[in-house]
């Protein structure tokens, strides 16, 4: 289970960054993005911990929604900006 995870937060990844690319029309603004990439599973790593729970199957569909989230919601603000 957590090698097909890892397959699919790859595969998201890489999805997630080519449309950054088509977005941006530059290859390395989506950099600035996909940083908050590293952020976003860390900091609900420790919230687990800290809360006691364990890693389950919602925990890994919640880190993959979390992940498509955080990079489509910068782009959409600084799309809207530069209008």
């Amino acid at each position: 289970m957590i090698k097909n995870f890892i397959v699919a937060v790859i595969a998201g990844v890489g999805l997630v960054f080519a449309v950054l690319v088509l977005l941006y029309r530059r290859f390395l603004a989506p950099f600035v993005n996909m940083g908050s990439l590293l952020l976003a599973p860390l900091g609900a790593a420790v919230a687990l911990h800290l809360a006691g729970l364990s890693v389950s199957l919602p925990v890994f569909i919640g880190l993959l929604m979390l992940l498509e989230s955080s990079p489509r919601t910068r782009s959409f603000s600084s799309t809207s900006r530069s209008r």
